[in-house]
Formats: C-alpha cells, structure tokens, sequence
C-alpha cells in the first residue's frame, strides 16, 4: 500500500474517532443534564436539593432555613411548621393543603387567605375558626360591596362596621336599617345622608336635635340654605344660616 493511501486512512480514522468522541459528549450532556432537572416538591415541600445547605445548622435556625424554602415536611417545630404550611398553600393556591396544619387557628388562616385568592363567597362557610371565618365573609364582601351579606358574619361589631362601610361607600341608607337600632345606627345614617345629601334620610334619625343636626351638615357640606329652613330647633336653624353666609363670603 502506497504512503498516501496510508496517509489517507488515517486520517479518516483520527476524523471518524473525533465524531464519535462528540456524539458520545453531547449524549452525555444530555443525560447529566436530564439527571439534574428539578425535582417537583411534594404537597409539603418534602423534596430539596441533594446539597441541603439546612443540614449545616441546628434548632429554630434549621427550621428557620427550611421555612424560607417552603420543606415544610422536614420543619421540628410545629407552629414554624403550621405557618409554612400556610404560605406554602397561598403559593399553590390550594385549600387541601391547609389540611395538613394542625393548629385550627393557623388552618382558618390559611383556609382564609386561599378563598380570598379564589374570591369565593361560598367556601368561607368551610371555615371553622369562627374568627377568620368571620373575616372571610367581611373581605369578601368589601369586595363584593353587596351590603346585605354583611349579614353572614357573626360577630357583631365587625357586622355594623360591614354595614356602615357598604353603605357609606354606596350611599344607601337601607343599608344601616340592618344595623340594631342605637348610635350606630344613627352615626351610618348621619353619615350617608351628607355623603348624597339627601335631606329625607335625616328623618330616619332618632331626635329632634339630631336630626335638625343632620340637616344642618347638608346644608353647609352642599352650600343650599334652602335646606336650614327644614330645621324646626331655631338655635340650629340660625347657625345653619350664619354658616353658609359665611362659607359664601370665601
């Protein structure tokens, strides 16, 4: 065989060997790679890195490392864990979650924070913290701004304060009838009848004073004296007067 025959062989064989070495490369690119995707978490954020950097520390600071990555599973202390848990269901946005706490106050948290992302009504009833079951239906009714499901929650200052803000916002006055009567009652209809300045609703006060009172704010809030001749107390009626002369003379 001639040299350059040789010469020819050869080099086909170094350049066949150098395509076999990078195929070999990128096939083992591939695996590594494949090898070292992310694993998803389980519900409790149980599966973490190989190199878990938490296994370093000890006590609430472990914890403390796992809460921050969301391995709620792998958390020794419970109420860190609870709350773990809790945040780990806002992320995923998913109700069975919050079944795996123990604490029924962190679990009607959590239940609580989940409805208000799903902005469903209905679900707050699932709830059996009567506290944050309370506070489902309160901010899902702001939201909603329909007054009358303010009727859901059972505590009954955070009720009134439903109503009077509904009402205020909307400007109803059907609205605080749902309120007990007493001053607070009085102090939402107050309050919506200057807010749409509708003279009328002022009769729906308890009190002559009080709702010559009312009157008054009307007329010097819509600058109409018109409206201080409706007022029956004199000393109030001629205040009502001196009031809006003055605010026309700025």
């Amino acid at each position: 065989m001639s040299t350059s025959i040789k010469l020819k062989n050869l080099f086909l064989c170094e350049k066949s060997m150098k395509q076999w070495f990078i195929i070999s490369l990128l096939v083992i690119v591939l695996f590594v790679t494949a090898c070292n995707s992310k694993i998803p978490d389980a519900p409790t954020g149980a599966v973490v890195a190989s190199t878990d950097a938490c296994l370093q520390l000890e006590g609430r600071a472990k914890d403390s490392c796992y809460s921050e990555g969301l391995h709620c599973s792998k958390i020794g202390e419970i109420s860190m864990r609870d709350s773990c848990v809790a945040e780990l269901a806002k992320v995923k946005v998913d109700l069975n979650v919050c079944n795996l706490i123990k604490s029924d106050q962190t679990k009607g948290y959590c239940q609580e924070q989940i409805i208000e992302q799903k902005n469903d009504l209905t679900l707050c009833s699932s709830i059996k913290d009567a506290y944050w079951k309370d506070n489902c239906y309160f901010n899902l009714v702001e939201k909603s701004k329909n007054g009358e499901e303010c009727s859901l929650i059972a505590n009954p200052d955070q009720k009134t304060t439903c109503f009077k803000d509904i009402a205020l916002l909307k400007k109803d006055d059907h609205l605080c009838l749902f309120i007990p009567a007493g001053d607070s009652r009085e102090e939402c209809l107050f309050k919506v009848a200057i807010a749409s300045q509708n003279v009328e609703v002022c009769q729906q006060i308890g009190g002559s004073v009080n709702r010559d009172s009312c009157r008054s704010a009307i007329a010097k809030a819509s600058g109409d004296e018109k409206v201080c001749e409706l007022i029956g107390d004199p000393r109030i009626k001629q205040r009502c007067h001196e009031q809006i002369k003055e605010k026309l003379k700025k």
